[in-house]
């Protein structure tokens, strides 16, 4: 009698709680979905270009027009930026040759060391290449064309050996003054001490051997261009030099003149017997663009070469110095 007493009692209160909730339907929406429904929204067939991909908006495309990011400048562009600039002083050479170290900073002394350098100057920072088992006498031969400003007048150069599983470990460095022979256009190589750090090491470590040459802007620009554009024209009559733009005023029968002593040199020429000519009329040849001077420096750089191929260098680049070393410093093993 207690236990259906209670039965219905729990009925009547299951009832009563389900009461109180909505039926589920299909029609409600927060009926969780049927497996026809979640195979509804499987995507069949070839995927769009667009899958898995982030459409941007308009707004969000990068546009350095609008944005005021930097505009990319062709090659003439910067050399015409450089040029107006009035802090530009020229192109700088510098050339990491060799060093020779005291000792081996290498592991336990028994492995050879892979050197390498890591210079700067200015804002400029460069590193050579590894110098692989080079040892205590490392050889890089590396060359760097930089763009000199103004207050670039010292070079801070730091030698590492190359670590493969810990830091770099330090060797030395030296601060390099750019010598005023230099910037006046002279090829100057000298060997440098590198020093220590620590107060215990510091010390010479050894030396490296740098070269530095200079172009200024002026003669990269204007190699060979005159100040004046007037030719002077002698005058038969009078000892003076007269420009050609005055000579039309001054001289009205000058090109008379002219054309009478063109035509009696032509005369004197038709004279002359086959091989014999006048030395005015042989064309000399035109002057190397070189001196001797510069053919000495790099015979001092590169004692094993010979001077006919250094002239013959010369000659092909016209008598830059610059490109003769580099030449060199790249086919000479």
């Amino acid at each position: 009698m207690a236990s259906a007493t209670a039965t219905s009692s729990y009925a009547a209160s299951a009832g009563a709680t389900s009461s109180n909730y909505p039926a589920i339907s299909s029609t409600n929406n927060n009926v969780v979905p049927k497996f026809s429904e979640y195979r509804s929204r499987v995507m069949l067939g070839d995927l769009p270009q667009d899958f898995l991909r982030i459409q941007f908006t308009q707004a969000q495309i990068y546009n350095p027009a609008v944005q005021g990011m930097r505009q990319v400048y062709s090659p003439v562009q910067l050399q015409q930026q450089l040029y107006h600039n009035p802090n530009f002083l020229g192109y700088f050479t510098l050339t990491i040759a060799e060093a020779k170290l005291v000792k081996n900073a290498g592991l336990l002394g028994l492995i050879k060391m892979d050197p390498y350098v890591s210079f700067r100057i200015g804002h400029v920072a460069y590193d050579t290449p590894i110098a692989s088992g080079g040892g205590k006498n490392p050889q890089w031969k590396a060359s760097y064309r930089i763009n000199l400003f103004k207050g670039m007048d010292r070079i801070h150069l730091e030698v590492y050996d190359q670590r493969n599983f810990t830091e770099d470990s330090f060797i030395g460095e030296s601060e390099i003054v750019i010598p005023h022979e230099v910037m006046e256009g002279e090829t100057r190589q000298h060997w440098y001490p590198l020093m220590g750090r620590q107060a215990s090491a510091n010390e010479n470590q050894g030396d490296i051997l740098v070269i530095m040459s200079f172009l200024s802007v002026r003669a990269a620009n204007h190699p060979a261009m005159a100040s004046s554009t007037e030719t002077p024209v002698v005058n038969p009559n009078e000892n003076a030099n007269i420009p050609t733009g005055h000579a039309a005023t001054s001289l009205p029968n000058q090109s008379a003149m002219m054309t009478e002593q063109q035509q009696q040199q032509q005369q004197q020429q038709h004279q002359q017997p086959i091989g014999e000519h006048s030395p005015s009329a042989v064309p000399k040849p035109p002057p190397p663009p070189y001196s001797l001077e510069d053919v000495r420096t790099i015979e001092e750089m590169f004692p094993t070469v010979d001077r006919r191929i250094i002239t013959d260098l010369l000659d092909k680049h016209h008598g830059n110095k610059d490109l003769v070393v580099n030449h060199l410093l790249q086919n000479i093993a």
